[in-house]
């Protein structure tokens, strides 16, 4: 295939006296091609296609007096539809083009100043550049029609206007992008602001102004663009989308006979928006048939980052289902685009997560996509669910075949627009949520327009059943309350008061230890000799007896098997810090509860030894991987029978405790010790922490007389 390189350039003089040599021929008359040695002047003389379709000659647009090279529908009124020296203008009706024995195109004023040149080198004997019935303008070797033989064409340098059969998009062979831009304003064919393109990363296609995107046509489903369902019309023409490994390429052809209706794409800049014209015999002018943007939803990510735009709702902003509002304020397209965060985290290790179907959407940007062309939507479904980064997934191919998907992940869901049941168009998008956001009756809804009737049946059913739905949730959160309250309570030992009289000699004065808001402090024996403190709530306190409670209720939270492994697991290592300390990493919190973790493995040759406790707290090197802890409370075969003390199995441990500053004091248990510590005395929460972050070597939990055996709590 022949290089062609297009550009605007004011060759050297040497280039200049060699380009025009020979150029002072007549003018030629009216044809559809020009030859070296015959340019076209502009006195009037124009080429014309062979069917007489297209015409090429000089203009000025609406009031200006500037001169331009344009071609244009020949037996319409004067509408260029491609302009060669837009940005070079001539004063005056001093030019002329003129084709060099090179094949190189050029516009030049009288006194030979080259305005513009098409700069290309054939290396043809007999080149000619001819106007082709569907409005190209080609150079060629004399009568050679093949394409791929051109060395230059109008078609590979477009302006405002994409004819049929032109095409929009990139040869990614030779890097040459084909790109549609507004004229200036409607006397000035410079280029504008708005630009329509493709884009070769993600979305095909998009409308810009300067560099800010402004519409989005979605990607192609097979049929059209999932943005624009309505720009295709089956009766007018059909489009083609080619994507390989030469080309990413948007096209269309008119259906209907040429002489009779004309369909083409225009970026109009007073508009500042992407208009298909059609022009049918008789009627004196063109008729905007369709365009975009149309609605504020068609704004680029007009609502922000994990929403839908709805454009037949009043609220037209909402958020996706399992996400939440950033903002709280009045919500828009036009407004701030805040945009939603997720509400709750999703859960890809568990294997969880599902996914909740958007129907009648234009698909989500995919700038951060993958297309697979060999899967079908189950296959789809699948591949999303075991991969953690994909958020979403959706058909990529909506025709006879329905095979391809394309999948999301690794960012925020942006451009996402809802169309109206009546409207017809879109496509069902996939949306992965959490397992409790599935349950969720606060859903996406897409808005209808139905009959008042239908409305009001609606209502009829729907009042009733949100009645009994709402006294069902009221009954079911009663009975978890009444059976969580239950479980918190059962987690603790529970004495009579004659018992906790008997330790504290009836609340001797000698006994007691000090006051607090509560109230006094007593200590105690029990009958088995255990010491035991007992927190008593004073009539006169002035925290009363729901602090009271919540202090009881927390230290019966706390007794959690594998809490900081849990913790860690779920990613939740900041949940273990006490913020009112200060603000901690992530990374920082993380690598302190591995390394704590390491230090209470089951056995002890698999624990680190102090000095490489120490290494690793004082330096920033990988840290292993630790295994979960074995902190499982069991009866002890050897001692099971009623009225035995029960030992507990708690790891044998080197002991590492996380201080309020979060610094670590290390100490180091010898394995053959044994700690006895007590959960019945309340107060002594120290013990208690120091308990679970350290799993302390072999402690023994014994019974007292009158309460209830010690149960695990979930």
């Amino acid at each position: 295939m022949m290089q062609r390189r297009v550009s605007s350039c004011r060759p050297s003089t040497f280039l200049l006296h060699l380009l025009l040599a020979g150029f002072i021929s007549p003018a030629i008359e009216a044809g559809n091609s020009l030859i070296p040695g015959q340019p076209l002047y502009d006195n009037g003389t124009t080429l014309i296609s062979s069917s007489g379709r297209f015409e090429l000659g000089f203009f000025s647009p609406a009031s200006s007096s500037r001169r331009y090279i344009g071609i244009w529908y020949r037996n319409i009124s004067q509408t260029p539809v491609w302009v060669a020296n837009r940005l070079s203008p001539i004063d005056g009706r001093s030019g002329h083009l003129s084709l060099s024995g090179e094949g190189t195109l050029v516009i030049a004023s009288e006194n030979l100043t080259i305005i513009w040149s098409s700069l290309t080198v054939t290396g043809f004997t007999n080149p000619e550049a001819t106007l082709f019935d569907d409005g190209n303008f080609v150079v060629r070797a004399a009568g050679n029609d093949d394409p791929d033989s051109f060395s230059w064409q109008s078609f590979d340098s477009p302006t405002d206007t994409l004819l049929p059969g032109m095409k929009l998009g990139w040869n990614v062979t030779s890097g040459l992008n084909r790109k549609l831009t507004s004229w200036a304003s409607a006397d000035d064919p410079s280029p504008g602001d708005y630009t329509l393109g493709i884009d070769l990363q993600g979305d095909p296609q998009f409308l810009r102004f300067g560099t800010q995107q402004v519409w989005r046509g979605g990607p192609w489903n097979g049929l059209h663009f999932s943005g624009a369902p309505d720009m295709a019309d089956p009766n007018l023409f059909n489009a083609t989308f080619v994507v390989d490994l030469n080309q990413v390429v948007y096209s269309f052809n008119g259906l209907l006979d040429p002489s009779i209706t004309i369909s083409v794409l225009v970026v109009n800049q007073s508009a500042g928006a992407l208009q298909r014209r059609v022009w049918v015999g008789g009627t004196g002018g063109w008729d905007v048939t369709w365009y975009v943007p149309k609605d504020p939803c068609d704004t680029m990510s007009a609502c922000g980052a994990n929403a839908v735009c709805d454009p037949s709702a009043q609220q037209m902003c909402k958020c996706l289902a399992g996400f939440r509002l950033n903002n709280s304020q009045t919500w828009n397209p036009g407004s701030r685009p805040y945009g939603c965060s997720r509400h709750v985290p999703l859960d890809c290790r568990n294997g969880t997560d599902g996914f909740f179907q958007i129907p009648r959407t234009k698909l989500p940007d995919t700038s951060l996509s993958v297309v697979e062309k060999r899967f079908g939507l189950d296959q789809c479904r699948v591949s999303c669910i075991r991969n953690c980064s994909c958020t979403a997934y959706a058909s990529s191919n909506v025709n006879e075949s329905k095979s391809g998907c394309i999948m999301w992940g690794w960012g925020d869901i942006t451009d996402l627009k809802l169309y109206d049941n009546n409207a017809g168009g879109g496509q069902d998008l996939f949306v992965r949520l959490a397992a409790f956001d599935l349950i969720d009756e606060t859903l996406i809804q897409p808005s209808t327009n139905q009959s008042s009737g239908s409305s009001h049946l609606a209502l009829i059913i729907a009042v009733p059943a949100l009645v009994i739905f709402l006294l069902g949730c009221i009954a079911t959160t009663a009975l978890l309350l009444k059976k969580s309250k239950k479980r918190i309570w059962t987690c603790l030992y529970i004495f009579d008061l004659d018992t906790v009289l008997a330790a504290t000699s009836n609340f001797a004065a000698e006994n007691k230890l000090g006051q607090g808001g509560f109230g006094p402090v007593y200590k105690g024996k029990l009958v088995d000799g255990q010491k035991i403190a007992v927190k008593r709530l004073s009539k006169t306190s002035t925290q009363g007896i729901t602090e009271f409670k919540n202090e009881v209720v927390i230290i019966a939270k706390l007794q959690h098997q594998n809490l900081i492994w849990s913790l860690w697991e779920e990613g939740k290592s900041l949940e273990i810090v006490d913020k009112s300390i200060g603000s901690f990493s992530v990374v920082e919190v993380t690598r302190c509860m591995k390394i704590g973790l390491l230090c209470v493995h089951d056995r002890p040759q698999d624990r680190p030894t102090m000095p490489l406790v120490v290494t690793m707290l004082s330096s920033d090197g990988a840290i292993p991987e630790p295994k979960q802890p074995g902190f499982i409370v069991a009866l002890d075969s050897s001692n099971s029978s009623i009225g035995k003390q029960y030992p507990l199995s708690i790891n044998n441990v080197s002991n590492t405790t996380l201080e309020g500053s979060f610094s670590t004091r290390r100490t180091y248990a010898d394995p053959n010790s044994e700690n006895h510590f007590s959960w019945r005395s309340i107060s002594a929460l120290e013990t208690l922490l120091w308990t679970l972050a350290s799993a302390s070597s072999k402690s023994h939990i014994t019974t007292g007389p009158l309460r209830s055996p010690l149960l695990p709590c979930s």
